[in-house]
């Protein structure tokens, strides 16, 4: 395996940095901040949550990760608003990047239906 390494026939992944679960949505956010981020208020996104008929008990990928319905929406639209690279984007929301992209996807399938 070393002899591969060395070679540069592979490399191994670089550990995954910490997950910061301090960091959480803020369903207080103020409307400026918001637009900024998801290019809605908080209000138009449980509007928005609404009118897309997505599950108020929330969103639940197949791999079992649980998010309100709100905030699963809010992700796709953060996701969306601008390219950053997917750890930035799973910070803000003190998320790893695999739950955050899985997440993502299925509200964005969900919502291209």
């Amino acid at each position: 395996m070393t002899v591969l390494q060395q070679q540069n026939c592979f490399r191994l992944r670089d550990a995954a940095p910490p997950v910061d679960s301090s960091r959480r949505f803020d369903v207080m956010l103020d409307d400026a901040t918001a637009k900024a981020r998801y290019r809605f208020t908080i209000t138009e996104l449980r509007e928005l949550a609404k009118k897309l008929k997505l599950p108020e008990d929330g969103v639940t990928t197949p791999s079992g990760d649980r998010v309100d319905r709100v905030e699963a929406l809010a992700m796709l639209c953060r996701r969306l608003s601008e390219p950053s690279k997917l750890l930035t984007v799973a910070s803000e929301f003190g998320r790893g990047t695999g739950p955050y992209s899985r997440v993502v996807k299925k509200k964005n399938r969900s919502a291209s239906r």
